[in-house]
């Protein structure tokens, strides 16, 4: 590293800055340090202006197209057509401009939600805030798996370690010290992880000012990546494209051969094309994932990416920690086992926890402390005693301890912590002590406590053990209902745990997953000697694996993949980070989780809750449902509005319709059936809300396409009868005058477009069972787009661009009538289906 890497020009001074080590920066200092250095972001977003954004919608070369057909109608006399052919072009590039608008904007939102997290120092008191808010002379707080945000030096240190990996290559980490006198020892740097211990430390550099910003400022920002569903989406989009302008120029051609007017035929298909294909879709899919991942928000649950929120609806199996996720995490001493006086007990308990009192979360160091120090004997022996530290033992997760020692009155002794079986391994103990406590600890453990021993000595090879100490921690209120929606849903829960079998097993069958006649428990020594293929085979009985170390869940999560189960898994801690990556869903704990974990998760719980899990896959399977309603809704109309095209020119000869007469619908009005089809009344599909059975049914499979042959049913049958109705009314109608029987096909096809978009609220629910008015978005809207057709029937200026004219009261309520059929038949239809999976 370059030594010379400060701030030049803003000279900072660091005797300066260790003045806010106490009680860190004000939010105001904050403020004015932002404004003055920028915000803590290495590679900002060049964003197009808002004008340039909407004039690229206009250079759409179908709408270009229809830009020249409007000119030249204009030059040659047509100056009606020409206004109405360019509002129509506004409105549509308008509807598309909004659309990515939203898109760009839920996004934004999204990223924001997810965005990396730093602890700093603010008047005295530890904040989460945004990454890129921490500030010059912040004090950062650190731990054991957190992300360096800022480069800074070192002004308190815990045995603390970081990864550098990703500045200096090597893979080992590096020991840090506050005020080492080796400058790169007593400095973090962005984007390193911190491995062990914890420290604080003032930063010196933000963004682009640190190394990291330094090696990043010449790389470019990688390209937004799209979801599986875009991707094919977006290839669905091509190929419906292609066939589109297949039928135009068919149409085109047969027109013109026909003898129609060229320039009428001509803005006809351009206008179809325009229609048909569903360039939107991709942006409207985006859409319904970002409002998803924003609801998904409001519940606890913050999804990264898109991505992620799309898979939410596949999960089959969640692989749940047990502490803080199905328990509370709130640990409370319940019984202390002591093996000499109650008073040495309380004194190694709190000596074993009093160095991490001041900088740990952790609930067994807080719980032990708490409980120590409310002896009043105990207070007044730590004032008088005096205890120096000399060094922490960081807690371990292979050794399954920790602790300190102290200099006490001119004497080193160490104090210590653990797992049972770890700490009495290290004790001097004959085999019958041995056993008796043992015994004593199976006993508390079966009970489903949390059971550690404590222990002291002079050294960690002369130590004896001093108590057992039980904590309960209760089982969350809400969890034993979500298991129940799992269970419902398919979903297989398998619980991982540190916790010896006994405890594991009790807490397992007080949850209601684990059945000693059905189901298997395997322990981390087990899960270590097993191959894949071994796990693969049994897997699927297992429902608890308990004394397992976090590296361990990688090889839960490969065999369950294996077996092609889409996987969800928890994780806080460093140590969790391949797992969470590995996992199709992996979720991080907000509250306790450490950076890393939460930068390796797809979901982040912000209340480290079992149900929250629940209720992300519930809202990704009601998003997937809503994103197959609006394709529906969408190919629907586009494939009737070809074919009604289509077929009309074809049956005029033979039903002596003259060829100027053959065109059931002019350019604007189907340009309007397209504003329909991408406007309100599809919009509103993507907020249909959840109906009560939606986890009583199976995963969405990984593999399932997304036009299944029931959605291609569906289409086909809701399009066959907008074709057939169309054509019917225009056809029969034609003794009142062409312009008559347009008017009544129009306004035909309209009214059966806004009946199908109740048809269109779920491809298996009947209406009814939805709940008719449980959607009022879409009543909202399908009663604004039925007061505008009115509008363009009935008032003098819209039938002159719209080519309309007035109907009466008995032709509306007709049409109105005859278009219902479609709602009626698919309900119908749908009531057939759900007859034959009965029998089946």
């Amino acid at each position: 590293f370059p030594k010379a890497f400060y701030f030049e020009s803003n000279k900072i001074n660091m005797e300066a800055e260790h003045s806010y080590a106490e009680h860190g920066l004000t939010e105001e200092e904050a403020g004015e340090r932002l404004e003055k250095y920028g915000k803590n972001v290495i590679v900002e977003e060049k964003k197009k202006s808002i004008v340039i954004s909407f004039i690229e919608k206009f250079f759409d070369p179908l709408l270009m197209l229809l830009i020249a057909s409007a000119a030249i109608s204009f030059f040659i006399g047509e100056e009606i057509d020409a206004i109405a052919i360019l509002i129509a072009v506004s409105l549509v590039a308008s509807l598309s401009f909004v659309q990515e608008y939203r898109a760009e904007k839920a996004l934004q939102a999204l990223k924001k939600l997810s965005s990396p997290k730093a602890r700093v120092l603010r008047s005295g008191e530890v904040k989460e805030i945004n990454a890129e808010e921490v500030a010059v002379g912040d004090v950062l707080i650190l731990e054991a798996g957190d992300k360096v945000s800022a480069d800074a030096e070192i002004i308190e240190s815990y045995a603390l370690k970081a990864d550098e990996s990703l500045l200096t290559g090597e893979s080992f980490p590096e020991e840090k010290e506050a005020r080492a006198k080796a400058w790169k020892k007593r400095m973090l740097f962005a984007g390193s992880k911190i491995v062990s211990g914890k420290g604080k430390a003032v930063v010196v550099a933000t963004g682009k000012k640190t190394e990291l910003g330094k090696i990043a400022e010449s790389l470019k920002e990688a390209e937004e990546e799209k979801t599986p569903l875009q991707q094919r989406l977006s290839i669905l989009g091509k190929q419906l494209s292609m066939l589109a302008i297949l039928i135009s120029v068919f149409i085109f051609i047969f027109g013109a051969y026909h003898g129609i007017a060229v320039l009428e035929l001509f803005k006809v298909v351009v206008s179809l094309a325009v229609a048909v294909i569903p360039e939107g879709l991709p942006i409207a899919i985006t859409i319904t994932l970002a409002l998803g991942a924003k609801k998904l928000a409001s519940e606890n649950a913050i999804a990264k990416s898109l991505n992620a929120v799309e898979t939410l609806g596949s999960a089959e199996v969640i692989c749940s920690d047990k502490t803080g996720t199905l328990t509370e995490n709130k640990l409370v001493v319940s019984e202390v086992i002591c093996f000499e006086s109650e008073e040495e007990a309380c004194n190694t308990m709190l000596l074993s926890s009093l160095s991490y009192a001041s900088h740990s979360e952790d609930e067994v160091e807080k719980a032990l402390y708490e409980h120590a120090i409310k002896r009043e004997k105990l207070r007044e022996k730590k004032l008088s005693g005096k205890p120096k530290l000399i060094k922490e033992i960081p807690f371990d997760h292979e050794k399954k301890i920790s602790g300190a020692e102290y200099e006490i009155e001119g004497k080193r002794r160490v104090f210590i912590k653990g797992a049972a079986e770890a700490v009495l391994k290290l004790c001097n103990l004959n085999e019958s002590e041995k056993k008796k406590i043992e015994e004593k600890e199976k006993e508390l453990a079966g009970r489903g406590l949390k059971v550690i021993c404590i222990a002291s000595g002079e050294s960690l090879s002369l130590l004896k053990p001093k108590a057992l100490v039980a904590f309960k921690d209760k089982i969350r209120e809400s969890v034993k209902e979500a298991l129940k929606k799992c269970r419902e849903a398919k979903i297989s829960v398998i619980m991982i745990t540190g916790y010896k079998k006994e405890t594991a097993i009790a807490v397992a069958k007080e949850l209601g997953i684990y059945d000693e006649s059905k189901n298997l428990a395997i322990s981390g020594e087990e899960l270590e000697k097993m191959s894949i293929e071994e796990l693969e085979s049994i897997i699927a009985k297992v429902s608890v694996f308990y004394r397992t170390m976090p590296e361990q869940k990688m090889k839960i999560v490969k065999a369950l993949k294996e077996l092609n189960r889409v996987v969800a898994m928890t994780g806080d801690g460093i140590n969790d980070a391949p797992a969470l990556k590995a996992a199709d869903i992996g979720v991080a704990m907000g509250q306790r989780g450490a950076e890393v974990a939460r930068e390796a998760g797809d979901l982040i719980l912000v209340d480290d809750n079992f149900k929250t899990i629940v209720k992300a896959i519930e809202e990704g399977r009601k998003i997937y449902k809503n994103i197959k309603n609006f394709i529906r809704f969408e190919l629907t109309t586009s494939i009737a509005a070809t074919l009604t095209i289509a077929l009309a020119m074809f049956f005029s000869p033979f039903l002596g319709i003259a060829s100027s007469n053959a065109l059931i619908l002019n350019a604007i009005q189907i340009l309007w059936i397209n504003i329909i089809m991408d406007g309100p009344p599809a919009q509103t599909l993507a907020m249909e809300r959840n109906y009560p059975g939606i986890m009583k049914e199976k995963p969405i499979k990984r593999d399932e396409r997304i036009l299944s042959s029931e959605l291609i049913e569906a289409i086909a049958f809701n399009s066959f009868i907008m074709v057939i109705i169309t054509l019917g009314v225009f056809f029969t109608s034609m003794e009142k005058g062409f312009a008559h029987a347009r008017t009544l096909a129009f306004s035909t096809f309209v009214f059966l477009q806004l009946f199908n978009a109740f048809n269109s609220r779920s491809a298996e629910k009947s209406v009814f069972e939805l709940g008719i008015a449980s959607n009022r978005y879409l009543i909202a809207a399908v009663i604004a787009s039925f007061i505008l057709q009115l509008l363009i029937i009935y008032i003098a200026p819209f039938q002159k661009i719209f080519g309309t004219v007035s109907l009466s009261i008995n032709e509306l309520l007709f049409i109105i009538l005859i278009s219902s059929l479609i709602l009626i038949l698919d309900e119908v239809r749908k009531w057939i289906l759900k007859k034959k999976r009965k029998e089946y």
